[in-house]
């Protein structure tokens, strides 16, 4: 099987299991892995104006909602992706509410295009969506390239990259290729990576 093979059949198999997770559950577990995230952001400085940038939970994943709100109740700016989808590109947008949001690409909410941009130099930590990970840290994605493309446009200091995930996507092994980023840390519902 092909590394391109091992990805789609990888991707089918998490998405099913993550699917069958009872929505009352998995707001649950998405709570607690939350919670947990909040507590490790609280540890990082936040004075010198860093910004947060984070998905808008689309289908089953992890909802990330309680970290937003965090961030905006310590006016911590918030950055969340709209998608160019002809250049495979993420161009970041602050948003202070959730009426920023509007439908974009795949049926993701993204910022309307009027809200004000925000520099990717200027995130200090990023929630990075993926379908499944592994004790390496790697990562498997959805397959765009997106954010393997966003890290790797930036020179210097990477910002901290934070994935949220269920227990069900930790797998022994994530298929990755060279371009394929690595996270730094992964929150579960019961553990730290």
């Amino acid at each position: 099987m092909t590394l391109r093979e091992q990805k789609k059949h990888l991707r089918k198999q998490v998405e099913t299991l993550r699917s069958a997770i009872p929505a009352e559950k998995r707001q649950e577990k998405s709570a607690e892995i939350c919670r947990r995230s909040i507590e490790l952001l609280e540890t990082l400085d936040w004075t010198s104006g860093g910004a947060l940038m984070a998905y808008i939970p689309f289908r089953a994943e992890v909802d990330v909602s309680p970290v937003i709100e965090w961030c905006w109740q310590r006016r911590i700016a918030v950055a969340v992706p709209r998608a160019i989808k002809e250049q495979r590109l993420l161009q970041l947008h602050a948003i202070s509410k959730w009426d920023d949001l509007e439908s974009g690409a795949y049926g993701i909410r993204e910022p309307f295009p009027g809200c004000p941009p925000l520099s990717k130099h200027d995130i200090s930590c990023v929630i990075v969506p993926g379908l499944a990970f592994d004790e390496q840290h790697g990562r498997l994605g959805y397959g765009g390239g997106y954010y393997d493309r966003f890290f790797g446009s930036l020179a210097g200091k990477q910002p901290l990259k934070l994935a949220l995930a269920f227990d069900i996507q930790i797998v022994p092994e994530a298929p990755m290729d060279e371009h394929d980023i690595r996270v730094d840390r992964i929150v579960t519902e019961s553990r730290w990576i």
